[in-house]
């Protein structure tokens, strides 16, 4: 399998993560892909406006908080999936890609490797299927390329809790709540990390957020239960 392998980066707090982008270039070379190193000069780009536009509305009172944006999403009915098994709830969907094999996402990434879509659509896939090692490769990658998307933090958080990895689950959780607060899910899936580690204190901060956002959960109210109990 074309990510399979990778050298593992367990703290990404100490170590660079742009090893990990290097690594996969590497292995696709090998492969015979054409895997060249995205520029990040776009990325940032974009990055640095979104982070300019959030700051002028907050100025004007305007930006959209971690909770309002919550209230928004319930008034339409528009709820997180919960995935099962996992003790932790995150949206694992590829959506229109279901019906695609691995082999149709390494053609995508070889005829465009450049696009980080097609890489978020494997790690999906990996995900989707149990694959965790392989996913945490593909996250780690672009974790290291774009580095201000959350949603990739989450996913590598995702993926390494799965592999009781928890040190970086809680590290890639926490990233991805420093770039969106907007996600009760996540605060849950820090706290869980948290828990596993044994830091009851910082579970209970992170689960007590969750809550401030959606203080009608079940599994948020049960978690902060079973917290509580632990002391």
């Amino acid at each position: 399998m074309v990510l399979r392998r990778l050298p593992e980066i367990n703290n990404p707090a100490n170590k660079k993560l742009e090893n990990a982008g290097m690594e996969i270039h590497k292995k696709l070379q090998e492969m015979g892909m054409p895997a060249l190193a995205a520029s990040k000069i776009k990325h940032y780009g974009v990055f640095w406006l979104k982070k300019i536009w959030r700051f002028m509305l907050e100025a004007k009172e305007m930006a959209p908080t971690g909770a309002s944006v919550l209230k928004i999403k319930n008034l339409f009915a528009v709820r997180q999936k919960i995935n099962g098994g996992a003790a932790l709830a995150e949206e694992i969907n590829s959506g229109e890609n279901e019906n695609k094999t691995e082999q149709d996402f390494l053609a995508s990434i070889q005829k465009e490797p450049k696009n980080y879509l097609h890489y978020d659509n494997l790690g999906k896939f990996y995900l989707s299927r149990g694959q965790f090692g392989d996913a945490k490769d593909i996250y780690l990658y672009l974790t290291a390329h774009a580095s201000g998307n959350p949603d990739y933090w989450a996913r590598l958080g995702f993926a390494s809790f799965r592999l009781k990895d928890f040190t970086q689950a809680s590290t890639a959780y926490k990233k991805s709540l420093d770039l969106d607060s907007s996600h009760a899910n996540r605060y849950y899936n820090l706290a869980q990390s948290y828990k596993a580690l044994g830091e009851i204190e910082a579970a209970k901060a992170s689960i007590k957020k969750a809550l401030q956002m959606d203080s009608q959960n079940f599994k948020f109210l049960e978690l902060l239960g079973r917290l509580n109990d632990a002391n």
